[in-house]
């Protein structure tokens, strides 16, 4: 493309950073297995964590050699260091591909007039409270995900972290929006630009995160149902079919460490 032609879109995916961690080339040994920093929870002591933690830990114990090809299960240290450095590799890998997307934009001359969106679709317990993979917990890790918007039109923002609570859903409003088009029928995501314009601090007080599991993970006799309710001081969760669930105070207890479920 050239500028002044039509308009285009472009959804560049990667398969990566996911399990199984093989970056290709000179990204697999590109980072030290020993020199990567473990996730602040790899070792924490939780208080009256959700069952199926307990539940990984214990079926590690009593099956070490147990490997998953899915869901999440308990890991050792060495397994979460090879597992981080293989996915800095890949991160690596990932930014040099959107690096050379950007390189070509230039080029074109269109990369001043083409919004570049960044994110991910979920992720990765990667060490957390020595957890792995994912599916059946929503731990930041798995649940916070990059969201990067670049917009030349709005160059007076460029390098603003918004502290907005947002999700998956809301993106593709946003760009049908910054395309001048209104939201399919249905849609239930909100638009963002009054929030990347700097014009609002919000678009929503919480968000609702709902997961659907095919699979009965964990020792469960069905499939794991759980819905999320989660705003800047509360995560709150309900498992579908279990008296127990999930409280925790994001203010006092950032990394979710201490369940109030039970506490009256």
């Amino acid at each position: 493309s050239t500028p002044g032609q039509r308009p285009f879109f472009l959804q560049c995916s990667f398969p990566d950073p996911h399990h199984p961690f093989t970056p290709p080339g000179r990204y697999w040994d590109m980072f030290d297995p020993a020199g990567v920093r473990l996730p602040d929870t790899f070792g924490a002591e939780l208080v009256d964590p959700p069952p199926m933690v307990a539940w990984m830990r214990e079926h590690r114990r009593r099956h070490p050699d147990f490997r998953p090809g899915h869901g999440a299960f308990a890991a050792s240290e060495q397994e979460v260091r090879e597992a981080l450095a293989l996915n800095h590799g890949s991160l690596a890998c990932i930014d040099d591909a959107v690096g050379l997307v950007m390189a070509h934009l230039r080029q074109a001359g269109l990369d001043e007039d083409t919004v570049v969106i960044f994110t991910s679709d979920h992720g990765d317990l990667l060490g957390d409270r020595g957890l792995m993979f994912k599916g059946g917990l929503h731990y930041a890790p798995l649940t916070r995900v990059p969201f990067i918007w670049r917009d030349p039109g709005q160059a007076r923002h460029h390098g603003r972290v918004v502290p907005a609570l947002a999700q998956t859903i809301d993106i593709a409003p946003t760009i049908l929006a910054r395309a001048g088009l209104r939201p399919a029928n249905g849609m239930h995501g909100q638009d963002l630009l009054p929030v990347l314009a700097g014009d609002a601090t919000q678009v929503r007080e919480a968000l609702l995160i709902e997961e659907e599991s095919q699979r009965s993970d964990f020792g469960f006799d069905r499939r794991v149902r759980m819905r999320t309710l989660r705003d800047h001081d509360v995560r709150y969760t309900l498992y579908d079919g279990q008296p127990w669930g999930e409280l925790y105070d994001l203010r006092s207890d950032p990394f979710e460490l201490r369940n109030l479920w039970h506490e009256p």
